[in-house]
């Protein structure tokens, strides 16, 4: 797991108030934290610190480490943690998906973070993935859409489904709980849309234990410890055309505070 650094010295996990922003069984830091698990901060840095497949453009696919960071004969997928207040949140297995065929490929989950206004340990965060989204479409040779970057809000979502394809029939996929999905609608398209992820929820105790729970367990006004990987998403457009997304997965949300102790 990469972490966003303010300096050589500081993370920005650092200065949430009171400590808040690390877990109590952590000991990183940015001095004792090998050079892979600090998210660069420069661009030239960073384009030697990860690198994409040329053909994500048209597939999609996963953000690696850089081989001379980790190794000529490693793949290994990029992780960031992030830390910041639940503003909206939709982790249950089907995420928004309105349970018909046709809205599968459309169903997304989605956690949005916020600053509660704390800044200070916020912002650089969205600088960060800013600038990773920025080198990705540079190295897939994209130019990203002009938006307004809103320095208060880091949103992260992942797709629900997969299509099931021929020589994806050995995948791992996993069962929708009753308690999810009681009318058992997305058993009735596996055969077509699978899920093959599941996002993990956890919640921090008062002794530092750390307790695997469903995400639905995270609520809004938690303050979390988010790792998340970057995809790159290729959807269509009209008129054959593909459009490129680079987005922030969640894969395990760890609860920190719940809200009624979150006040910055």
């Amino acid at each position: 797991m990469a972490f966003v650094s303010i300096n050589s010295t500081t993370l920005a996990r650092d200065l949430w108030p009171d400590g808040r922003g690390k877990l109590t069984i952590d000991n990183a830091t940015a001095q004792n934290l090998p050079a892979r698990r600090i998210l660069p901060r420069d661009f030239d840095t960073l384009r030697a610190w990860l690198c994409v497949d040329p053909c994500a453009s048209e597939r999609g696919g996963p953000i690696w480490f850089h081989p001379d960071v980790v190794g000529e004969e490693e793949r290994v997928e990029i992780a960031i943690r992030l830390q910041g207040f639940v503003d909206e949140v939709s982790l249950g297995m089907l995420g928004n998906w309105n349970g018909s065929a046709i809205g599968a490929p459309k169903a997304v989950q989605q956690l949005t973070l916020t600053s509660g206004g704390c800044t200070d340990a916020f912002s650089p965060q969205v600088n960060a993935l800013e600038g990773v989204r920025e080198l990705v479409l540079s190295l897939l040779s994209r130019s990203g859409e002009h938006r307004q970057i809103d320095m208060h809000k880091i949103v992260l979502k992942r797709r629900v489904f997969a299509k099931v394809r021929p020589h994806d029939l050995d995948a791992k996929t996993y069962s929708v709980p009753r308690a999810e999905d009681p009318l058992g609608r997305a058993h009735k398209i596996e055969h077509m849309w699978a899920i093959t992820h599941r996002v993990t929820g956890a919640v921090q105790m008062p002794d530092g234990r750390v307790v695997p729970q469903n995400a639905l367990v995270i609520r809004r006004g938690d303050f979390v410890d988010v790792a998340v990987s970057v995809q790159v998403v290729s959807y269509r457009l009209s008129r054959g055309r593909r459009g490129l997304e680079v987005q922030y997965v969640p894969q395990t949300v760890v609860r920190l505070l719940a809200a009624d102790e979150a006040t910055v």
